[in-house]
């Protein structure tokens, strides 16, 4: 793996709390290992700040609370023109197509809500291959869960126990 991909996914870690001097030689294996061949890699990287040894790289989601957190997705294949690409590796070309990221911080519930509505529901919608019942009884389903999420907004902003 060229440095040139490891550094686009460096510069894609933004913490609060990172320094330069946090970054140590096996994180590159890490992210090589993520941006390597289809049939080795995982499917999620994921860095945060840990209070005992720094930065944390892997490829599974902290099983503690952490304060921020950037992950990582990466496709198995890529859509093209209609066709579907096998790709081996993640090159500079493929990096956006192939690999979805955003930070998690602070109010985990906003932080959802703002990757379902700017990502996945622009994504969801746009696909014209669903069937007009799927698309159908998934809107309902996430306008049942923003209203869910308006919900409990007001209740922790107001303190109430009657939700």
């Amino acid at each position: 793996m060229s440095a040139l991909q490891r550094e686009m996914v460096k510069k894609r870690v933004i913490l609060s709390k990172l320094t330069p001097d946090m970054w140590k030689r096996e994180h590159n294996a890490t992210i090589n290992a993520f941006l390597g061949p289809v049939d080795t890699y995982p499917c999620l990287l994921t860095a945060y700040i840990d209070a005992v040894s720094g930065l944390e790289l892997a490829d599974a989601v902290p099983y503690g609370s952490v304060g921020e957190m950037v992950y990582f997705i990466r496709r198995r294949t890529i859509v093209s023109d209609s066709e579907v690409v096998e790709q081996q590796n993640v090159t500079v070309d493929s990096f956006f197509a192939e690999i979805q990221h955003g930070v998690v911080s602070g109010r985990h519930i906003e932080s959802l809500l703002r990757i379902m509505t700017g990502v996945y529901v622009p994504m969801f919608f746009r696909n014209t291959t669903w069937p007009d019942r799927s698309v159908w009884l998934a809107n309902s389903k996430h306008h049942r869960d923003i209203s869910t999420y308006v919900n409990i907004t007001r209740c922790s902003s107001r303190l109430l126990l009657h939700c």
